[in-house]
């Protein structure tokens, strides 16, 4: 197969250049491979950071929001192409290609596959102006999963989780949208938000919180999206090149993993775990119900505050 021909040259080539255990996280979180996690999965463990370690939808995602904005950032600089085409459609195909590819090198594992098609949902909702619909497509979505695999989904924490969170995704999303954020604050309060939803299920399928998993997410999930995944998708092309090219790029690499572990590893030591009753499905359901009256609560002050603000200011 020349895909896994391919995979294995790659993992064989970050083993190589890669100090352990920087190696470890690449081979695992980048492309799929997880027999040699043993010694560092604790780590991830105490921080609720575990699903870096497996490839799925959020792998997908960083991975199609790099690919979009770099064709984004190319065509707008050709004028055959901003002249006549819509760049963000142009982009997204660009970048659901390159991801699907790279989704192939990754090992194509099926709760990786329904991870993908989740949040593939939430960012067609955004680019093409799905809003409105999202939520009607995703739940489509989830029936024809169910029709496929029956009850067997709602067991599957990797489903249900996906699931839960595309939902969320696309309704802070819109609050976003609807409050008009920048860019920053918008990205600032979609981090926040989505780490304080995700601890619900967390506490129903594992039963215990991490003391530092809010700022382990916050902070370790984008500089592995935003610094290792793209770092790691250029160690594709520097494989290929001459050892005097690529040396450089591997220790620049190799420094950049090493401080996400000693971000890991700091945060890992600092954790408590809290062990807690976990929830039933009712009562996570009812926490988030309220979750989201708060919210919309916030959005009505802020709507307030800023309309007050407006008046004294004319």
């Amino acid at each position: 197969n020349i895909l896994d021909n391919f995979r294995r040259k790659i993992i064989r080539e970050n083993y190589y250049f890669l100090k352990d255990p920087h190696d470890r996280l690449i081979e695992a979180a980048v492309f799929g491979d997880t027999k040699r996690i043993s010694p560092i999965i604790d780590y991830f463990k105490k921080t609720q950071t575990i699903h870096i370690l497996s490839v799925s939808g959020v792998h997908m995602s960083f991975a199609f929001a790099i690919f979009y904005l770099l064709l984004f950032k190319f065509f707008s600089n050709i004028k055959l192409f901003y002249s006549r085409y819509n760049l963000k459609i142009l982009a997204s195909l660009g970048g659901i290609i390159f991801s699907l590819l790279y989704f192939n090198i990754s090992g194509l594992e099926i709760p990786a596959v329904r991870s993908f098609i989740m949040m593939l949902l939430f960012v067609f909702s955004i680019i093409f102006g799905w809003q409105k619909n999202a939520y009607n497509i995703l739940f489509f979505v989830a029936c024809v999963f169910f029709i496929f695999y029956g009850f067997e989904v709602f067991s599957d924490i990797s489903f249900v989780l996906s699931f839960v969170m595309t939902f969320f995704a696309i309704y802070f999303a819109n609050v976003i949208s609807r409050l008009r954020l920048k860019k920053f604050y918008a990205f600032l309060f979609f981090s926040i938000f989505m780490g304080i939803f995700s601890i619900p299920l967390s506490l129903h399928y594992f039963g215990y919180v991490s003391t530092t998993s809010f700022v382990s997410n916050i902070v370790l999930d984008p500089y592995f999206g935003f610094l290792i995944m793209p770092l790691s998708f250029l160690g594709i092309v520097f494989t290929f090149l001459p050892y005097y090219i690529k040396l450089p790029f591997f220790l620049l690499f190799d420094f950049v993993v090493k401080v996400y572990f000693q971000i890991l590893v700091f945060l890992s030591d600092a954790a408590k775990i809290i062990h807690l009753h976990q929830p039933n499905s009712i009562l996570v359901v009812m926490l988030y119900l309220f979750g989201i009256a708060i919210v919309e609560f916030l959005i009505y002050k802020f709507n307030v505050a800023f309309s007050l603000k407006a008046d004294l200011s004319q």
